[in-house]
Formats: C-alpha cells, sequence, structure tokens
C-alpha cells in the first residue's frame, strides 16, 4: 500500500509542477480510511524530494474534522453553557448558535447520509446542550423537550429539522426512489431557484 501511495504522490508532484503549482508539505498529511477492525500500523512518511508528509489520523478540511474511521468523533465541546447557569436563555442561545450549531449544521451534506450509530454522538451533544441553554437537568429525558415542538426547542433536533427539509421539496422531488437521480433532480431545483433569484435582481 505504501508503495502504491508514494508512486500516487510522484506522479501528483508532476502534475503540480507541471501547472505551476506547490504542495505545501508542512501542512499536508495523508489519512488511511479504513474500518474500525482493521489494523493498519503504517507510520511510514511520504517523502516528497527532501520535505516528508506524514500519516494523520484526522485531518480538518474546510472547517470540517475527518477522521480515519469516518465515526465524526471530534465533537463540539458544550461545557461552556453549563457554566453560564443564571444567564438569560436568549444570551446563552446566542451562544449556543455561534459555538456549537454552527459546527453541527456546517458542511451537514457531506456526513448527514452517516449511520444513525454514527449520528447518534452528535445529537447527544445537541441534547445536552439544549438542556444546557435551558437550565434542565441532566437527567430530563430527551422526548420531554425535544418533542414539545411549541416551545422551540424541539425543532433544534435534527430529526425534526431534516423532516422540516424534505418536505419543503416538491412532491415530484420526494418522489424519487433512488439516489442518483435523486442528487441530479435537487441540483437542478436548486440552480433553477438560484437563476430566478438572479432574474430578480436583474429586474431591481
Amino acid at each position: 500500500m505504501l508503495r502504491h501511495m508514494q508512486d500516487d504522490l510522484v506522479v501528483l508532484s508532476e502534475y503540480f509542477r507541471i501547472n505551476k503549482l506547490v504542495i505545501n508539505a508542512d501542512k499536508t498529511n495523508y489519512v488511511i480510511f479504513t474500518s474500525s477492525r482493521s489494523n493498519h500500523n503504517i507510520n511510514t512518511p511520504l517523502q516528497k524530494t527532501s520535505k516528508q508528509i506524514t500519516r494523520a489520523h484526522y485531518v480538518k478540511y474546510l472547517g470540517l474534522y475527518i477522521d480515519e474511521y469516518l465515526n465524526w468523533k471530534y465533537l463540539p465541546d458544550v461545557g461552556i453553557l453549563w457554566r453560564l447557569r443564571g444567564i438569560p436563555v436568549e444570551i446563552k442561545n446566542t451562544i449556543y448558535n455561534s459555538l456549537i450549531n454552527s459546527h453541527l449544521q456546517y458542511l451537514c451534506m457531506a456526513w448527514g447520509s452517516a449511520s444513525k450509530s454514527d449520528l447518534k454522538p452528535l445529537q447527544i451533544v445537541q441534547n445536552k446542550a439544549v438542556k444546557a441553554v435551558h437550565d434542565l437537568p441532566h437527567r430530563t429525558h430527551n422526548h420531554k423537550f425535544l418533542l414539545n415542538i411549541r416551545t422551540e426547542i424541539g425543532r433544534k433536533a435534527f430529526n425534526f429539522q431534516g423532516f422540516q427539509l424534505f418536505n419543503a421539496f416538491p412532491e415530484s422531488l420526494r418522489d424519487v426512489q433512488s439516489h442518483a437521480p435523486f442528487n441530479k433532480a435537487l441540483r437542478q431545483l436548486l440552480l433553477k431557484r438560484l437563476n430566478d433569484e438572479e432574474d430578480i435582481l436583474f429586474q431591481i
């Protein structure tokens, strides 16, 4: 495996040289995506001229932490909210949206299709955060607040937001049964709405 990776790096380096691009080896790592049951004891760095590219178990790409098992375990810390007991809910809600919810929703199109077992830790983080914002006891059962939509708390749940977004699609899009045609139809819908908005702005 390492030999093939080294050969690929040589090809990439040549491509970058021809197109006058530069790899910053000091900011570059390689990740071996694998199952948690596999055991890849490969820690040998790849060689790029005089620089070395070392293996990392996770990387941060465009603000999203991607680990070798794709289990999304690098989660935002909700501890600050528990230390703000007594602070008005509106202020804590602003902190929640800034420091936690923004991380949970960022690039969710990349990780949102993960399995339930992988998404469960994210839902747990959100549950803890919502409890902290509303000064609820740690052991408060989730359904007592996440399903109470009238209080606006349940609207923060992944399950509710996902169904709400899906139900907002046209019926023709919701009826698509397979993954690839759905992605194609969704892309066409988004491009059409973008073009319509540009036409309105041009008319104004």
